[in-house]
């Protein structure tokens, strides 16, 4: 009740409830126009590939948009998924671009968005400092944790009854606040809370409540170790600038170091030396083409293209690999605090930030075999041609295979990789996340715990 009543606790409460307010309403505005954008983009795509896929060879080597449909969860975490490509131009054989399909202006400077992994992770966690600076120290300096100890209550009383309130107080601001957020979001025809969705906000609760309850801890702890309130809140403040902005600040600057990425040029450059190689070194026929399908030296022909799509394929895959293999060792190292933590496991279920970029990137890769292993099974189904699917970028022989029309709906769709909210098929969960968020609570409590034992009240 002291804490609930305390002004500065009040004060911060207040800012929290209206950032989890203005989260619902962005969020569900945001998420109206993307989705929007988003079936325009499907209907488009759908009406030019409709109109020039006459036949087997045509669906193949058209050039279409695999679009990401925007996640219903980026409330919890946007992770910077609106300046993350969000769009993939391939055909049956290969991926010819990455591109931005989003109308956020990506020039504008980067402010943190006011998503619950920032009103956690950055206001919570303020706040939870605020409160627990003074929670031991200040009964130090009044001289009244001597008197409350002269009573036959333990130390292990007193510190779990300092903690539970803390932590009461704190869950109390969390719990509204959530609550007004999805009321407003389904208020205004947000998205429906069915267990896809309310399935990773309780994820995110728990998190969310293990997070809170580290900084809770902390403070209990260097609030033990001092006689000072002013001291434990400098200390405090100090450790939770580190966690909050030197650690996953330093984290991107070793994953910088010790993932190297090359650039744009110099992948380019390394494509551009291997096709000049695989054609160099071609057979001397491979080159030549008279219009026959069916001529001697086609299967040559066929080689050579699929070698140069191969290198170029394998080289920009493992360009993308690395860009996604040194944010993700960014985030491991930054997983060293409780807000890095935090931050990364919201991103696993929202589905946003890298993981939704290495989604895109993987169910590219997965629709593109699957549109290539139709074509090749249809065109085995006509006896007029030499099958031989191949295609050099985005053109072909005409008559290396199947001529034969095909119905629009039979073509897979990349639709189908994806969920209504916008995620992968494919769900994964943040249980190491929430293995060593346990891990800083247990640290920090023994630690807490610890401190208060040693405590002489004489």
């Amino acid at each position: 009740m002291d804490g609930l009543r305390d002004a500065k606790f009040l004060f911060l409460a207040l800012l929290v409830l209206l950032a989890f307010i203005a989260n619902g309403v962005v969020f569900r505005e945001n998420n109206r126009l993307e989705k929007e954008d988003h079936r325009t983009a499907i209907t488009e795509t759908n009406r030019l590939m409709q109109g020039v896929c006459g036949n087997l060879q045509s669906a193949a080597i058209f050039l279409q948009r695999m679009i990401r449909p925007p996640s219903s969860l980026a409330f919890i975490a946007e992770g910077g998924g609106n300046m993350m490509p969000n769009a993939v131009v391939i055909n049956a054989f290969s991926r010819w671009g990455i591109e931005y399909q989003q109308r956020n202006n990506e020039k504008i400077p980067v402010l943190p968005p006011i998503d619950w992994s920032f009103i956690v992770g950055v206001m919570m966690t303020l706040l939870a400092v605020l409160v627990s600076y003074n929670a031991v120290a200040g009964e130090k300096k009044d001289g009244t944790l001597k008197l409350v100890l002269s009573n036959p209550v333990s130390k292990l009383k007193l510190f779990v009854g300092k903690y539970l309130g803390l932590l009461v107080t704190m869950l109390i601001c969390l719990l509204t606040g959530v609550v007004l957020n999805l009321v407003v979001m389904v208020m205004m025809g947000g998205p429906q809370l069915t267990a896809e969705t309310l399935w990773p906000v309780a994820w995110a609760l728990m998190l969310a409540f293990l997070c809170i309850s580290a900084f809770l801890l902390a403070g209990i702890a260097v609030s033990s170790m001092t006689r000072s309130p002013a001291v434990a809140l400098v200390v405090l403040l100090v450790l939770w600038v580190l966690a909050v902005f030197a650690v996953p600040g330093i984290g991107r600057l070793a994953a910088e170091q010790l993932v190297k990425v090359p650039s744009q040029a110099m992948v380019e450059e390394e494509i551009y030396r291997a096709q000049e190689e695989i054609w160099e070194n071609r057979p001397r026929d491979a080159a030549n083409w008279n219009g026959n399908p069916f001529e001697p030296h086609v299967p040559q022909r066929a080689k050579l293209s699929w070698d140069q799509i191969s290198a170029r394929e394998r080289i920009s895959d493992s360009y993308i690999d690395s860009q996604i293999r040194q944010v993700l060792a960014a985030k491991q190292i930054s997983a060293v605090s409780p807000y890095g933590l935090l931050g990364d496991s919201f991103e696993v279920l929202a589905g946003t930030g890298v993981y939704g970029f290495e989604q895109l990137h993987r169910n590219s890769i997965a629709y593109r075999r699957h549109l290539y292993q139709f074509v090749v099974n249809r065109d085995k189904s006509d006896p007029d041609t030499p099958h031989l699917v191949y295609g050099y970028y985005s053109s072909a022989d005409p008559g290396v295979f199947s001529q034969r029309p095909v119905p629009f709906a039979a073509i897979p769709k990349p639709t189908a990789l994806w969920k209504e909210t916008g995620l992968s098929i494919e769900r994964e969960w943040p249980l190491w996340q929430l293995l060593v968020m346990l891990g800083f609570n247990l640290l920090a409590g023994v630690v807490a715990l610890i401190s208060l034992l040693r405590y002489d009240p004489r």
